[in-house]
């Protein structure tokens, strides 16, 4: 009998209104409590106050100078976490990624269906941002279709799910052996044991009257409905005992190993992580810091690392980048831009436990043949699929690569200001203004007036010139100055098109630079950069959303993974490890 969705009955109204617990939180807004001692989802650092939020464009706005990197040093002891606040984490929907993994985890041997899902926003970098995760009508119908296809794709062999084979005849077994199935791998689609009240709501399929229904097909019918739940589509964390509102306590020892596993493998826990979860040994620091160092050691936290570090430096945005027809971007050379990005993070970062300076100004090169002809280096020997290292002069870490320098270019010329837009903005977490209203206009009556040949950044340097932009592109303009070697397309040039020399010195506040390589390895360095990674990655620990993130909390973080030794898995293990990661806030009550 193939699944279906099951008939009206008693079992389906019962379950209904669980999906449609979903559904109200897919479409409900979560109002986050400020907590700790205040401050915006990416804290300014000490340096000046900022303009508000924007996108980067020909006219972006920045801060009049760069934030200052006083503070207290990185290697500093850690402080004493109950000085610090903790945050209010928000209900998570599991992003596309997350939710592709967890069923690659949970059902590891099965041929699983197409899990294409609608496009979710993403407003602030990362897929995992808690607020901007609504689920569509189109997104629900899609999890109830995936559901329904990996049961039948499961077919008969979804008995080997259960421990318990009762004979097809033999109905008196089916609710004992679909009880046991609810408690066994139930857990493991929950991410935790089923109440009584919810193996009883799913249990019913296996005691009520379903015509032509045997064993199988309740099993069928009953993951469906599991993989459309709630608890399975969403993180729903819960502290370990009742807290007052406002009240901080540890969290329940199954949220906190969902809430791990999700950061470092964007996935379910594993059996181990469930039976520390189980015996409640993970709450004791000791046996959490085991599970995260192993977690973080495994292959499946070398894809959650790509995907964090894709995200974070837009490595998807050639995909949709336009270029003339004679310079060639086809797609397959999009595809070797976003490869070449992936194995730099996996050679630099995972396999060399790198650092945010080997992030930003590593000098090893990832080349296939393709992008040897955009280096202009001769192809050396490859891999069994056609790449090989090597070092190229003026190229270093991951902002020197054609993936950034071709997607923050025009089609017919750099910009110099989307490229220094996006460093402030990713690499020194600067918060950036929108443009005058009349930004576009007046920049385009100064280009009708220019007469004679200019170097692209002299065209820039006039076209924002005016008083309501000089005070925000003295900024932009001179870190995004330092790539002016690096063409449309990302390949270095010495002259522009009109044979004028190009000139990629840059001085802004106490730094000066010959270039994008100096620049790179000066921020790399830097307090600033270091303080926005740390950052970064606690935004991304917390869910993408707009989480209160304490100038102590950050500072103590800093602390401590620069005692881990200062990689960027050293800061991974320490947010792990860190007081707050295994605390739950419970919300402040709603006002009336």
């Amino acid at each position: 009998m193939p699944v279906t969705a099951p008939p009206t009955s008693p079992a389906r109204a019962r379950i209904r209104p669980l999906f449609g617990l979903g559904v109200c939180l897919a479409a409900s807004s979560l109002v986050l409590a400020a907590c700790g001692d205040g401050g915006d989802v990416l804290p300014e650092s000490d340096g000046p106050a900022l303009p508000s939020s924007g996108t980067p464009s020909l006219s972006d706005t920045a801060p009049s100078a760069a934030p200052d990197t006083d503070g207290p040093p990185a290697t500093s002891a850690p402080l004493d976490p109950a000085a610090c606040g903790a945050e209010v984490v928000p209900v998570r929907r599991l992003s596309h990624f997350e939710y592709r993994q967890t069923l690659r985890d949970l059902f590891p041997d099965v041929d699983l269906p197409n899990l294409d899902l609608p496009a979710d926003n993403r407003p602030n970098a990362f897929d995992n941002d808690a607020e901007s995760m609504l689920a569509s009508s189109v997104l629900l119908e899609r999890w109830m279709d995936i559901g329904l296809a990996i049961a039948r794709t499961l077919g008969e062999d979804i008995r080997d799910l259960v421990d318990c084979r009762p004979a097809e005849e033999a109905p008196a077994e089916w609710l004992r052996c679909g009880e046991a199935f609810l408690r066994d791998f139930g857990t493991r689609v929950f991410r935790r044991p089923l109440s009584d009240d919810e193996v009883e709501v799913y249990g019913t399929f296996f005691g009520e009257p379903l015509d032509g229904a045997g064993f199988t097909e309740r099993l069928q019918l009953t993951l469906q409905f599991l993989l459309a739940a709630p608890e399975f589509l969403y993180r729903i964390e819960r502290p370990l005992e009742p807290l007052a509102p406002g009240e901080q306590g540890p969290l329940d020892p199954w949220a906190l190993a969902s809430r791990l596993s999700y950061f470092a493998w964007g996935s379910m826990p594993d059996d181990a992580l469930l039976a520390a979860a189980a015996d409640g040994s993970l709450l004791d620091p000791a046996v959490l810091r085991e599970h995260a160092t192993r977690l973080l050691a495994d292959d499946r936290a070398r894809e959650a690392f790509s995907h964090f570090h894709e995200q974070w430096f837009d490595v998807r945005r050639i995909q949709s980048t336009f270029k003339l027809p004679e310079d060639g971007l086809t797609e397959a050379l999009r595809d070797d831009m976003r490869e070449q990005a992936r194995r730099f993070i996996h050679g630099v970062l995972f396999e060399e436990d790198g650092t945010v300076a080997d992030l930003l100004a590593s000098d090893r090169v990832f080349l296939n043949a393709p992008l040897a002809e955009l280096y202009d280096v001769p192809v050396g020997a490859t891999d069994d699929d056609g790449w090989f290292e090597t070092r190229v002069d003026e190229r270093v870490g991951m902002l020197t690569k054609p993936f950034f320098l071709a997607s923050h270019a025009h089609p017919d010329k750099p910009s110099l200001v989307l490229r220094g837009a996006f460093v402030l903005e990713r690499i020194m977490c600067v918060t950036l203004g929108a443009p005058p209203p009349n930004a576009e206009s007046e920049a385009a009556a100064v280009e009708e007036s220019i007469d004679g040949p200019l170097t692209n950044r002299q065209f820039y340097e006039l076209i924002t010139a005016d008083a309501a932009c000089t005070s925000c592109h003295q900024s932009i303009n001179p870190i995004g100055g330092t790539f002016e070697h690096f063409d449309t397309m990302g390949r270095f040039r010495t002259h522009e098109p009109n044979g004028l020399p190009i000139d990629s010195h840059a001085t802004l506040r106490d730094w000066s630079f010959t270039g994008a390589q100096d620049m790179m390895e000066q921020l790399s360095s830097d307090d600033t950069v270091d303080r926005c990674m740390v950052q970064t990655w606690t935004r991304y620990a917390w869910g993408g959303a707009p989480v209160v993130q304490s100038t102590c909390h950050l500072d103590d973080l800093r602390a401590r993974y620069h005692a881990e030794g200062g990689s960027i898995r050293d800061l991974q293990l320490a947010i792990a490890t860190h007081p707050h990661f295994a605390t739950w806030v419970e919300p402040p009550a709603e006002t009336p």
